[in-house]
């Protein structure tokens, strides 16, 4: 014999888990959704953290090579073999920089923030340096030891340009 309280205990366990069930579909909605946005902000911060990184990579791979690439050339004597190597890797990381400064890449980097809130006259110094690099390659090409020393002067300027108004930390 139930007495009347155990009764009204019985059924509010009942109907709290009716609503349970009937929140549950909405829980497990929510959840999925907190997940999928969980994973979209690391995969996001990962993203960006790899463009960081790819980017600091090639522009240390830029200061090294357009160091050496300048020191090879020397008239008659310039090695246009390594040279024209030495430019295909300037010109493939310069490919690199000028693609990896995505939108939420703006943390943790050397970068002023300008790079991302005015982007015009940074856009035109990548290209400004991909040229410089590209002239040194045709020049490497067509072993013109005075057009290579013009592009690398060229590409360094625009770099100290560059460093000068977007880059926050030396």
């Amino acid at each position: 014999m139930m007495n009347r309280r155990m009764t009204m205990t019985i059924k509010k366990l009942s109907l709290k888990s009716v609503q349970a069930t009937r929140v549950a579909p909405f829980s497990q909605w929510l959840m999925a959704a907190v997940i999928v946005v969980s994973n979209v902000t690391v995969t996001s911060a990962m993203a960006s953290e790899n463009s960081i990184e790819q980017r600091q990579a090639a522009f240390s791979d830029i200061e090294s090579n357009t160091k050496a690439a300048a020191k090879m050339i020397d008239g008659d004597e310039t090695d246009w073999a390594a040279l024209l190597v030495m430019s295909e890797q300037l010109v493939a990381s310069g490919d690199v920089v000028s693609n990896a400064f995505v939108a939420g890449s703006d943390e943790g980097g050397k970068a002023k923030s300008d790079v991302w809130e005015k982007p015009e006259k940074f856009e035109r110094l990548m290209l400004e340096m991909n040229d410089g690099y590209q002239s040194l390659l045709a020049a490497a090409q067509h072993q013109d030891a005075k057009k290579a020393k013009q592009a690398i002067k060229s590409a360094e300027s625009t770099c100290r340009s560059c460093h000068r108004s977007y880059r926050a930390r030396w």
